[in-house]
């Protein structure tokens, strides 16, 4: 008969520690999300800020950045080379930059 009571207790103490567990565990849950979603796409932002459509967006953050210098075009056509696109377009990309580098100067 000793031992009855003794087992209720064990099981108390366990479900007791189990509960602040995993009350525990949901707090730390909660206070890991975030209050809101961030966006980090600068074009979404303006087309929503301003109503426009991509497009627009687009020429208009565009004409904020100004022209790309050489060296930012040489980087984008070799991340383009390396992610895989034709030759064709490569070289008519590296055609019509040079173009703009002079309409620029």
């Amino acid at each position: 008969m000793t031992l009855a009571p003794r087992r209720i207790v064990v099981q108390e103490i366990r479900g007791t520690a189990t509960g602040r567990a995993c009350q525990i565990m949901a707090q730390q849950k909660t206070t890991a999300r975030p209050n809101r979603m961030v966006s980090t796409d600068p074009i979404k932002d303006y087309m929503r800020q301003h109503g426009c459509g991509f497009p627009e967006a687009l020429e208009a953050l565009a004409a904020q950045l100004g022209p790309p210098t050489a060296q930012g075009v040489r980087r984008a056509l070799q991340t383009l080379g390396r992610a895989g696109a034709p030759v064709d377009l490569l070289e008519a990309l590296e055609v019509w930059s040079a173009d703009q580098m002079q309409q620029a100067a």
